[in-house]
């Protein structure tokens, strides 16, 4: 893998997942206040998101980091988690963790920020969430998983908390040996769209626990919806898919 430009300040690890690491920078507009870094999902059906091999299974040695794709698998995005040894080692996939979006050249883009939530759907006062932000810190939406006895149903809001996705999964979703695939609805309108978690069959010599997940934007999206839906596509990784 090509090195990329070093875009955080030296530190130390800590757990906090709210805490504002990387360096921050001012988050160029469009005319409509959009982040232009974002522009590039205006002409986007779909993305796909894959684990780079080398950080499959590395524990704590190196945080996770995704090639983020268009159909042409032409790469358009890199993202990187960022989390402590300790809360990947104790709390699992239910850990918290700051996942960058980043462009080609390195720099951040936008921010998808989890708390710590305990992972078992028998707690309804502790639902898995995800905040997405800008560099600076804006807030562009949320995804939240809402209570429900069987499969999960989770919900995509906008900075003022108005749902604008619904996502819904199967009663027993399965991790292993096939497809999964989860309905996205935009509210308000009759337009859907998915996001599929894909098992590269048997021939696969690596044992991984997220190979490659798609996602189908909905038609009626804008550029900050499918925004919140990526970092809702990482939610569900982690909610059904992460094991380590």
């Amino acid at each position: 893998m090509t090195s990329r430009p070093v875009t955080k300040q030296p530190r130390s690890k800590t757990a906090s997942s709210f805490e504002l690491t990387w360096v921050r920078s001012p988050v160029e507009r469009t005319k409509e206040g959009i982040p232009s870094e974002l522009m590039v999902l205006s002409d986007l059906n779909m993305v796909i998101i894959r684990q780079t091999i080398d950080t499959i299974g590395s524990g704590c040695n190196q945080d996770n980091e995704y090639r983020i794709m268009n159909d042409t698998k032409k790469q358009v995005f890199f993202a990187t988690e960022e989390t402590s040894c300790c809360c990947r080692c104790v709390c699992g996939p239910a850990r918290s963790f700051n996942m960058y979006l980043q462009n080609k050249s390195g720099q951040e883009i936008a921010r998808f920020v989890r708390p710590v939530r305990c992972d078992g759907c028998c707690c309804p006062c502790c639902m898995m969430r995800l905040m997405v932000q800008t560099p600076d810190g804006e807030v562009l939406g949320y995804v939240k998983q809402k209570w429900k006895i069987f499969g999960a149903k989770v919900i995509v809001e906008s900075a003022e908390g108005k749902p604008v996705l619904e996502i819904v999964t199967s009663c027993c979703p399965c991790r292993c040996f096939r497809d999964m695939e989860f309905k996205v609805i935009a509210l308000g309108t009759e337009n859907e769209g998915t996001i599929r978690k894909q098992w590269r069959g048997k021939e696969d010599t690596l044992n991984v626990d997220h190979e490659q997940f798609v996602i189908h934007f909905p038609s009626s999206l804008d550029v900050i919806e499918k925004t919140l839906l990526i970092g809702a596509g990482f939610l569900m990784d982690f909610m059904f898919f992460e094991m380590t």
